[in-house]
């Protein structure tokens, strides 16, 4: 029998934020469809999936957003941060200029989640090392990216958009 929204305890709003060629798009389209395609459309603007899921004996909906790296989307993006719930700040572990870009992400994320929410509540962030399965072409060690984490208190995940999160780790 087919999940309905209806039957959801709670929804919840997720942003996928980082510089664009991450792969935010490919991890969506892994988890949506249990598939990876090589080669992307670029995101125009905001995209979004919804999915749910079973936690703890309960359904959960998660609505994520999927948003547009490049720059002249940016504006479109800000609008995004409005009743999020949590965010997925991805970069590539492969370009080293994207995990570089890492700082101006973190700032905008604490500015527009300032301006849009009425009140302060912590707002999970989880930062997504994608592409890790491409070891030979890595340019951001695992420490780097730990190093990070810990400085701004963020979710670790280090993922590979061609399989399921989890899935073939040691």
């Amino acid at each position: 029998m087919p999940l309905d929204e209806s039957d959801c305890a709670a929804t919840y709003k997720v942003l996928v934020v980082g510089e664009h060629s991450v792969g935010k798009t490919a991890l969506l389209n892994r988890l949506m469809n249990r598939e990876f395609r090589v080669s992307m459309m670029p995101t125009i603007g905001v995209d979004f999936v919804k999915k749910i899921f079973e936690v703890d004996g309960a359904l959960v909906q998660l609505v994520i957003w999927d948003t547009a790296g490049q720059e002249r989307f940016r504006s479109i993006t800000r609008l995004q941060y409005r009743g999020v719930q949590g965010i997925v700040l991805v970069y590539d572990v492969t370009n080293s200029q994207s995990f570089t870009h890492l700082q101006f992400w973190i700032n905008s994320i604490h500015s527009e989640i300032r301006h849009s929410q009425h009140q302060y509540e912590p707002i999970p962030i989880i930062l997504c090392g994608n592409k890790a399965d491409m070891a030979d072409s890595r340019q951001v060690d695992t420490r780097r990216g730990e190093k990070v984490r810990e400085r701004w208190a963020l979710v670790d995940m280090a993922d590979r958009s061609t399989h399921a999160y989890g899935e073939g780790r040691r």
